[in-house]
């Protein structure tokens, strides 16, 4: 018969085991945002790589509940028992940890697409509670008032609530997505390879005293994506980072995409976090998708100083280089950024001939002259993709509306033509496994899945197609790339179907958000928004 083990050895585990977790997270030294959105991008790619093993993992899970419960009735030896329900409980204190640390990341980031991660978490907690549970002295009485008993069905309950919403996700229940592109746009089948260059860029001493002390100590690059071999006309796209997406790991799949399609590509790293406590919380402002904070002018000057050195690079490097024909795209912090960068570059007299803005889950720009960017200066044959995505919980929605008909009516001097304007709202659909969330990440490499694919990777694919076609007088490749990203048919909207034949859910397109009144934009005095 087994010994009774003191209450005390339990709770000591799983506080030493929470211990663990915090102390983990305070030793990376960044701030917490930071922290948590590597912890983030570390369970996606565990996620993923997962996948492929679900149904394993649903066996071994339950096989080593069974496993526990079968050598818990062979133990007789007091000590080996102490020591196993320590060992248990300390990593159930560990299993807590990041199962609130997932609940938090689930609400601001995943938006309910992961599905191994809470089923593995949950699976964690079960094992050891039942190893903690078993080890201990089988005591009956007053089973539902003593307080590890209590605790136990606590557990039990935030095990449910893990494993068995996901379970026939798990046990391979559910419908697939569609998969990648086989040809064409968004496929892995591109004429050109990519080579990376990475310029040291140091910014203007105004723009390095404001920023954090953190952002002080970060090495800034300039990194010059360029196809193989170069092409005769190689246009030039732009790309600007959202909200401490410095890092080019995190867009690299658009990056390498965009280049694949014989289009040089500069990417910008510039800062996103400065010191502004000199600044009081009233002063700022937020009016018709702008603010006025003071970052906008140090984010969007180191920007394009990074654009001007990746610029003067490609010029002195590739004869093959024509600005001539340009891409300007962003996301998120990225929009606002793009909204001057696209205004210097007219300035420059770059995409004189041809010329696409792409902007993806917009956050504000700035609002006070001249960082807000002039749009009256966009030649007629600009075309334009604003992107809205449908569980974005991070911008307020009509920041992408105000964008657009800023853009769109060129700041209210005379409108762009209506075909070549486009607002896009991509849903989320989570008939299958995995489910696809349109969140405001979709756009990351690290969480690429299939509604990425179809509904930003193969748009971005045939915009780069486009520019190239345009550079190079290749009037095939104009015609079959223009209907993927410009006048809202099939080919615009379509996202595939899932296994059992099920269309997923299409794109909504609008050539006039603000006209129709999208979410009560036109009366609508301003954002608080991050």
């Amino acid at each position: 018969m087994k010994h009774k083990i003191g209450v005390n050895t339990p709770f000591l585990g799983e506080i030493l085991g929470i211990i663990v977790v915090v102390v983990g997270l305070l030793l990376e030294g960044d701030e917490l945002g930071t922290v948590f959105f590597w912890l983030a991008h570390d369970m996606v790619i565990v996620a993923i790589t997962a996948r492929e093993f679900n149904e394993v993992i649903v066996l071994l899970s339950f096989s080593l509940c069974i496993a526990v419960v079968y050598f818990s009735k062979k133990v007789e030896n007091e000590n080996l028992s102490k020591k196993i329900v320590f060992l248990s409980s300390f990593f159930i204190g560990i299993f807590l940890g990041y199962i609130l640390i997932f609940v938090l990341l689930d609400f601001g980031f995943f938006q309910g697409a992961l599905i191994t991660i809470p089923f593995m978490l949950g699976s964690g907690l079960l094992i050891f509670s039942i190893s903690q549970r078993m080890f201990e002295i089988k005591e009956y009485r007053l089973f539902f008032i003593k307080l590890k008993n209590i605790k136990s069905v606590l557990y039990l309950l935030v095990v449910a609530v893990l494993i068995i919403p996901n379970f026939a996700a798990m046990s391979g229940m559910l419908s697939e997505p569609p998969s990648i592109p086989s040809s064409g746009f968004g496929s892995d089948d591109r004429p050109y390879d990519v080579n990376v260059t990475s310029l040291d860029f140091i910014a203007s001493n105004f723009i390095v005293e404001n920023m954090t002390e953190e952002s002080k100590q970060y090495d800034w690059d300039v990194h010059i994506y360029t196809p193989i071999p170069v092409p005769d006309n190689m246009p030039l796209a732009i790309f600007l980072h959202g909200y401490e997406g410095e890092e080019e790991s995190v867009y690299i799949d658009t990056l390498e995409t965009i280049a694949s399609r014989g289009v040089a590509v500069i990417f910008p790293q510039y800062a996103s976090n400065y010191d502004v406590s000199m600044y009081d919380d009233d002063y700022l402002e937020y009016d018709g998708g702008g603010s006025n904070h003071p970052q906008h002018e140090w984010r969007y000057t180191m920007a394009w100083e990074g654009v001007s050195l990746g610029a003067n690079y490609l010029e002195n490097n590739f004869l093959e280089y024509d600005s001539s024909h340009l891409w300007v795209g962003g996301h998120s912090m990225g929009t606002g950024t793009s909204m001057y960068v696209v205004s210097e570059a007219i300035n420059q007299g770059w995409g004189n001939n041809s010329l696409i803005i792409n902007l993806e889950a917009p956050w504000v720009h700035s609002n006070y002259s001249p960082f807000n960017g002039n749009m009256s200066n966009l030649p007629d044959h600009t075309i334009v993709n604003v992107v809205e995505y449908e569980d974005d919980i991070v911008v307020e929605r009509c920041i992408g509306v105000w964008e657009f008909d800023r853009i769109k009516t060129r700041d209210g001097s005379e409108n762009l033509n209506e075909n070549q304007v486009a607002y896009l709202k991509v849903y989320s659909d989570t008939r299958g496994f995995p489910k696809l969330i349109s969140s405001h990440y979709i756009q990351a490499t690290m969480i690429r899945d299939s509604l990425a694919d179809h509904a930003y990777y193969k748009r971005i694919d045939a915009q780069a197609s486009f520019l190239f076609g345009s550079a190079n007088n290749y009037s095939e490749i104009i015609s079959i790339s223009e209907p993927v990203f410009k006048g809202g048919g099939a080919s615009m909207t379509d996202m595939g179907d899932w296994s059992d034949g099920v269309p997923v859910k299409k794109i909504e397109v609008y050539s006039d958000p603000v006209g129709i009144d999208l979410y009560n934009c036109v009366t609508k005095p301003g954002t608080d928004d991050k």
